[in-house]
């Protein structure tokens, strides 16, 4: 009794196990229900059945592999036929896998009824009978196909199957009644499409280039590739290994799955019998000759996909505008280098990216190239900031003596804008703050000395005095100072020890000892 109940909608535990996302244990639950009376002609509060149910949801979403779904709808006939017509929706009925259910019901000796109507039923029959070749005579009643113990003959749907498979040249053996209908009805569809079309086509399904050739010829040798994947792709894979075996043993022994003993899976081995049918390169030769190109050591990063990850990244990056890509380094919190231009910006976030694909090990060796100094402690995300604020230190900016990235992104602002100022308008600028630099000659050592300044001015007290121990010692003794003189105290040395190293740095006096 508690296996019949049903919850609010109407369903049964049937109704649940028919449509369950992984299909051998959904079989093994229908069949076990089954196996102990459970009533398959139950229906929801849609009226549907499980039998109906199972149709519905397995047509409303893409489904690779039908044998689950054909099983469950064997298994329930196998009670005996349905008490009343199986009703489908149009959209139901038409997809694929529709026509698949349509024919294993009919076959069973089911009626089924197409948008509730018997003459769109009917009409659904005679096209299905129409693209099978086969006869509209209705099918003789089974009480249930578990009764029979004697094979049946071949039906005359399979065999007028059989028949347009053979003239269209698909293995309908290989493949059987329920793979070969959607092939051949593919096969169909691309025999009506025109050139530019059936182009378009092959290059979604596959990186070779085209075949040469006059147009006529073009055109009949793309059919024939197309419809070679579609068959492919309806192969068990048993059968689709054994293609290859025989085709591409040569591709597959050295590709990146046999080479570190995985097992090839479907899309490897259909792309295997591309190249050697049809020449051009694996998944792996495209994407290891692509990163030699760019200069990406693929032997330090996982594994084939971080590599296509960091590659489909950067041609991201490379479709980007020029202010796209700054506000790309605004939210990864890198500074871009001075006067960037597109290259620079897509070089400088594309070595980011790399970094972060990186295994830890082999990016602790780039912060020790980039003479960093790290500890045995820090982790990636650690590594990564040290790599961050060695960006902004290039633009003259520590980010380690910061209050917030907020703050140094706004500093990075005012120094671009320092950066378009002319010289006269700099030395404005040095006059306005209160600062030396105006004595100064040459732009670029106004724009360093201005930086410095409006970098000081963010800091902390604390780091204040930091600064004037580390870069120019000895630091004034401020003690018993009030804050606000303390502070004016180091402005005004590092001020003057500023000029005094950039006066220096241009070989202008060399006597030059003090401010």
């Amino acid at each position: 009794e508690v296996l019949c109940d049903s919850d609010g909608s109407g369903r049964t535990l049937l109704h649940f196990c028919v449509v369950w996302p992984k299909g051998e244990d959904a079989c093994k639950a229908v069949q076990a229900l089954l196996d102990v009376s459970v009533n398959p002609e139950a229906t929801d509060a849609f009226g549907r059945t499980p039998l109906e149910a199972v149709a519905e949801s397995a047509c409303s979403k893409d489904c690779e592999d039908p044998g689950p779904v054909l099983a469950i709808c064997s298994a329930l006939l196998s009670k005996g036929l349905p008490e009343r017509p199986v009703q489908l929706a149009s959209q139901t009925a038409g997809t694929p896998l529709g026509r698949a259910v349509v024919m294993l019901l009919e076959d069973a000796g089911a009626q089924v009824q197409v948008e509730g109507s018997p003459v769109e039923a009917d009409g659904a029959a005679k096209q299905a009978n129409e693209e099978t070749g086969s006869s509209t005579e209705p099918a003789p009643e089974r009480p249930s196909v578990a009764a029979a113990e004697v094979p049946a003959a071949p039906s005359k749907r399979a065999s007028g199957l059989r028949a347009r498979c053979e003239q269209m040249g698909v293995p309908f053996d290989t493949l059987g009644t329920f793979a070969a209908a959607p092939v051949l009805a593919e096969c169909e569809r691309l025999q009506q499409l025109a050139l530019p079309e059936l182009r378009d086509e092959w290059h979604r399904a596959c990186a070779c280039e085209e075949p040469g050739g006059s147009v006529e010829v073009k055109k009949s040798e793309l059919v024939a590739r197309l419809k070679q994947l579609a068959i492919w792709r309806a192969m068990p894979v048993v059968a689709l290994q054994a293609e290859c075996r025989s085709q591409a043993s040569k591709v597959i022994a050295t590709s990146s799955a046999q080479i570190s003993g995985r097992a090839l899976e479907r899309e490897e081995l259909i792309e295997a019998l591309v190249v050697a049918l049809w020449g051009g390169l694996t998944r792996s030769e495209a994407v290891r000759e692509e990163c030699a190109a760019r200069g990406i050591p693929l032997e330090k990063l996982g594994g084939i996909e971080d590599a296509e990850r960091l590659l489909r990244s950067i041609q991201l990056l490379e479709s980007k505008s020029l202010p796209e890509l700054r506000e790309e380094c605004r939210q990864k919190g890198i500074a871009p280098v001075k006067r960037a231009l597109k290259t620079d910006l897509v070089t400088q976030l594309s070595e980011m990216l790399l970094w972060m694909e990186l295994p830890l090990s082999v990016l602790r060796d780039v912060c020790k190239d980039c003479n960093l100094s790290i500890r045995g402690d820090q982790r990636r995300p650690d590594l990564l900031r040290l790599l961050r604020e060695a960006s902004w230190r290039a633009r003259g900016i520590p980010l380690q003596r910061l209050s917030s990235d907020q703050v140094a992104q706004e500093l990075l602002d005012k120094v671009d804008g320092l950066e378009a100022l002319t010289g006269s308008q700099l030395r404005e600028e040095c006059r306005s703050f209160g600062v030396p630099f105006d004595v100064l000659g040459e732009k670029p050592e106004l724009v360093a000395c201005l930086t410095d300044f409006l970098v000081w001015q963010e800091m902390s007290d604390t780091d204040l005095q930091l600064e004037c121990d580390e870069r120019f010692p000895p630091c004034p003794m401020a003690q018993g100072a009030a804050p606000s003189k303390a502070r004016q105290i180091f402005m005004r040395h590092l001020s003057e020890s500023r000029l005094v190293l950039a006066w220096r740095e241009a070989g202008m006096d060399k006597r030059v000892g003090c401010f």
